[in-house]
């Protein structure tokens, strides 16, 4: 727990818990509580591991309530992670959810390496693509916009400049927007807007006689 290895303190901790489910049960639960929960704020934020991130801050949940950050890491992680699971299936739902993790935690990534940047500047892209093929000329320019405010794309300029053209065969493009989310889709945020990086710090292990000793939660 000093030297922070959060993995290793839960393997420990296992182990010991194996032996004797009633040693020092409220000291094992608050060493429990920090190992786990900083084990998951670790996976989310330096490894990528966005379901291993939330499961661990799950397991940490049960000990004690998450702390502010903790329980934002996870929020962002759980939009990152449902967003995702639209992609190329539902490009407007993708928006959606990456309109809000991007503009607070652009560098999160999963497994892939992709970060909340990236896939929102590909989703909007995606999504420009869509509208091109229902004959939304207008609203697809919009989106390619959009998407080359992220980061810019040379390929996509081809494609604003036909959209732009069928567009004027009709309605005029409207200004583009700041984003594209489904009015059907409510999303409230965490209680505090995470950082991406964090150091904790631990001070040897609780003691019974402490008042900072973390009880479990019945």
């Amino acid at each position: 727990m000093r030297d922070e290895n959060w993995v290793s303190a839960v393997d420990t901790l296992d182990a010991l818990r194996n032996l004797n489910k009633t040693y020092r049960v409220v000291d094992v639960d608050g060493l429990y509580y920090i190992a786990l929960r900083y084990r998951g704020v670790n996976k989310i934020l330096l490894e990528g591991n966005l379901e291993g991130g939330t499961y661990d801050l799950a397991l940490a949940e049960r000990f004690a309530p998450l702390d502010r950050d903790a329980d934002s890491y996870r929020n962002w992680a759980r939009y990152y992670i449902t967003g995702a699971s639209f992609w190329q299936v539902d490009w407007e739902r993708v928006i959606s959810y990456f309109s809000v993790v991007e503009p607070a935690f652009p560098m999160m990534r999963d497994s892939s390496g992709m970060t909340a940047q990236e896939r929102y500047r590909l989703a909007l892209k995606g999504y420009g693509d869509d509208l091109v093929k229902a004959e939304d000329f207008c609203k697809a320019v919009e989106q390619y916009r959009l998407s080359q405010n992220i980061a810019y794309d040379p390929s996509i300029d081809p494609l604003i400049s036909d959209a732009e053209t069928r567009c004027a065969g009709g309605e005029e493009a409207s200004p583009a927007e700041t984003s594209t989310v489904d009015p059907n889709i409510t999303i409230t945020p965490g209680s505090e807007t995470p950082t991406v990086t964090e150091t904790p710090t631990v001070e040897g292990t609780p003691n019974p006689g402490d008042d900072t000793t973390i009880t479990p939660t019945p």
